[in-house]
């Protein structure tokens, strides 16, 4: 079963001040972002942190998201890319939707 959910915090500045705005940019859709946990996340121990293969981060999952996949072990690594949004004259705020495949399981 795959989860399909949006990228949460893509207008805040990440913590060394790049905009995730500008990386969003540069995404296409199909593209892969990684999953990463961040245990250690101050307002949310079940942060999963979205960023691209290059490692910029673009934002999170959404708490609700992150809380389920982060229940359940270890949460999958990747996701891709369905779509993009916004970027335009009358929407200039990136955003993007994504698909989530559960991790395999022996």
């Amino acid at each position: 079963m795959t989860i399909e959910t949006r990228i949460v915090g893509v207008t805040h500045p990440n913590h060394d001040g790049t905009s995730r705005q500008e990386y969003l940019r540069g995404c296409s859709r199909g593209e892969m972002l990684r999953l990463v946990p961040e245990p250690d996340n101050s307002f949310d121990v079940n942060a999963v942190k979205v960023e691209t293969e290059s490692g910029y981060q673009v934002g999170y999952l959404p708490r609700d998201v992150a809380e389920n996949l982060m229940r359940n072990g270890p949460p999958p690594t990747y996701a891709k890319i369905k779509y993009l949004m916004g970027g335009r004259p009358d929407r200039p705020t990136m955003g993007a939707m994504i698909t989530i495949w559960p991790r395999r399981t022996a």
